[in-house]
């Protein structure tokens, strides 16, 4: 999934994607990318605990004899291993955290890269940042004050769904398409005037 957004090739599609959408309206886009919205660590605390248990079914069924006082140590090292692992596999890391932990990560990274990046600064208060988790893998819009997310659906939340099919599947043009869905509701909401001006980067931010 991260070839999605790290090819100089799909990086100039997402480019020339956001001139497209800010040639229909007023609204100013930016597309940032992020490899994770957290550290998760509750994910390897998971892992180790289970690769524990494990372990301890293990010395306590097995048909060998195990000195008692070796449970713990045993326990210890099959938790450091299993913690260890999910750190080094994201696939293990991703399946063992909660979806609501995942979808919370993503809502509150994506809220905060929007007063980084400046995105909340436009003139009109029409700026709308594209957040791409990879980890998650979500993607999150967050519009501005005059960005009516309720007036814009469902077209917002299929361009959201649309978007996070297109990095599962790694698909940069279905990405650029999905992220244009939005182009048709966003020029008669906040249409291009004569002297518009990009206040923004169109070139995809890490």
């Amino acid at each position: 999934m991260a070839s999605l957004f790290s090819s100089p090739t799909a990086q100039d599609r997402l480019t020339a994607a956001v001139v497209e959408l800010e040639g229909q309206t007023s609204a100013e886009v930016v597309v940032t990318v992020r490899s994770a919205s957290a550290l998760h660590r509750e994910g390897d605390y998971l892992a180790g605990f289970l690769t524990a248990l494990v372990v301890l079914l293990l010395l306590l069924y097995l048909p060998w004899p195990f000195a008692l006082y070796t449970f713990p140590l045993e326990m210890t090292a099959g938790f450091v291993v299993g913690a260890v692992v999910s750190m080094r596999l994201p696939a293990l890391r991703r399946y063992l955290v909660m979806r609501a932990a995942k979808t919370r990560a993503v809502e509150q990274a994506a809220r905060a890269a929007f007063h980084e990046l400046g995105v909340s600064a436009t003139t009109g208060r029409t700026g709308i940042l594209v957040y791409v988790s990879v980890f998650e893998r979500r993607v999150k819009l967050v519009g501005d004050l005059a960005v009516d997310r309720r007036v814009l659906e469902p077209g917002w939340s299929e361009a959201e769904r649309g978007m996070e099919r297109a990095l599962v599947a790694g698909d940069p043009e279905a990405f650029a398409a999905a992220m244009l869905g939005l182009g048709p509701e966003l020029a008669v909401r906040l249409p291009r005037g004569e002297d518009d001006v990009n206040e923004l980067p169109d070139e995809v931010q890490a």
